[in-house]
């Protein structure tokens, strides 16, 4: 997958801003080489976090994260899990309750 990132976030991936990139590249007599912390990047591999504000498949980058930072599945995340009913108890089924308007 091709992705371009700007700003921020491609100053922290990079370790450097856009603009001394451009300042060395502008010093450099090769002007047509890679920077070398371009180059570093070449055959690295990244989990970038990434969402779709205006649902429009334009996407934007919101970080990239190292295997320590990646969160965990929502699935799985220890929020979205029900608390566990009191032993014994039991929930009344819709149909018991007689909310459920399918039946009536």
């Amino acid at each position: 997958m091709d992705l371009m990132i700007l700003c921020e976030v491609a100053e922290e991936l990079v370790g450097v801003s856009a603009e001394e990139l451009v300042d060395n590249i502008e010093e450099d007599d090769e002007w047509y080489a890679l920077p070398d912390e371009i180059e570093d990047l070449l055959g690295s591999t990244h989990t970038f976090q990434v969402f779709d504000k205006y649902v429009n498949g334009s996407f934007a980058v919101r970080s990239i994260m190292d295997d320590a930072s990646v969160p965990a599945p929502a699935a799985a995340a220890s929020q979205c899990k029900e608390k566990a009913d009191p032993e014994g108890s039991q929930k009344p089924s819709k149909r018991l309750r007689g909310d459920d308007d399918s039946i009536n």
